[in-house]
């Protein structure tokens, strides 16, 4: 991150060369969704990927979204609740997850179908996934692949609504004031070298780190030589960024390791 500290300083002393509402670090299912409700909420948005495609991981994913309550569930008749949810995704955990988390992603989860629907996602079929008591994971009639099509959804939202994405630009530093108060970003742009974005409000939105093996492999030892199928971008730098802002990090060595490539 810091191999051009030189160069980053540079940059930085030179001033902004943009400015923005918002900047969005990362163009997966997290960040593109946070990009279409900022550009909704009236703000300017940029977003930032170091890849030279959308998507993230989102774009990989084959099962479904679990979602309680739906109104996909009314449609098919199917009964599920809220709480099942919860104590499905707690026993899942052994219940060691932090519970109020557990809660919002029960709670908010058909909202969150509905708000996908609304862009014009399709996640009328409803089946079962590992660990769920009941018929709640959602995705598109025909079996298509959920991650694929939400990610389609969400960047088709994104260009309709104006939402900038610049790729093959890698955020190297988060910009704060004497207060510690984000004020924008440092990028190394793959074809235009290093500049600073000013914003009014930072989403780190970088995904995880299991292209990172080293570092996989230092939380848990078990994992030292795992191959996977992450997208390439998948390795914990926007982690690393965070801890030179001073963010703090929890719960980093619990790692799924899904073991049917490996």
């Amino acid at each position: 991150i810091l191999a051009d500290a030189a160069l980053q300083e540079d940059a930085i002393a030179s001033g902004w060369r943009d400015e923005t509402d918002v900047v969005v670090i990362g163009s997966g299912g997290a960040g593109l969704a946070a990009a279409v409700a900022a550009r909704d909420a009236g703000a300017g948005v940029i977003v930032l990927e170091k890849e030279p495609v959308p998507g993230g991981n989102t774009k990989l994913a084959a099962g479904g979204m679990n979602a309680a309550e739906t109104k996909s569930h009314q449609q098919l008749g199917i009964v599920d609740h809220k709480q099942s949810m919860i104590d499905d995704t707690m026993k899942g955990g052994h219940n060691i997850n932090d519970a109020a988390l557990v809660a919002v992603l029960a709670n908010e989860s058909a909202a969150s179908i509905e708000w996908l629907t609304s862009l014009g996602a399709d996640m009328t079929d409803v089946g079962r996934m590992g660990g769920a008591s009941v018929n709640r994971s959602h995705r598109p009639a025909g079996g298509a692949g959920v991650g694929a099509h939400v990610a389609q959804v969400l960047w088709d939202s994104a260009v309709s609504r104006g939402v900038q994405v610049r790729f093959n630009s890698r955020v190297v530093r988060l910009l704060q004031n004497d207060s510690g108060e984000m004020t924008g970003v440092l990028v190394h742009g793959a074809h235009t070298g290093y500049y600073a974005i000013k914003a009014g409000a930072v989403i780190l939105a970088t995904g995880g780190f299991a292209r990172n093996n080293p570092l996989v492999a230092s939380l848990d030892q078990n994992l030292a030589g795992f191959e996977n199928t992450n997208q390439p971008g998948a390795t914990g730098d926007g982690l690393e960024v965070a801890r030179l802002a001073g963010a703090a990090t929890r719960d980093l060595e619990y790692i799924q390791a899904h073991p049917t490539y490996s």
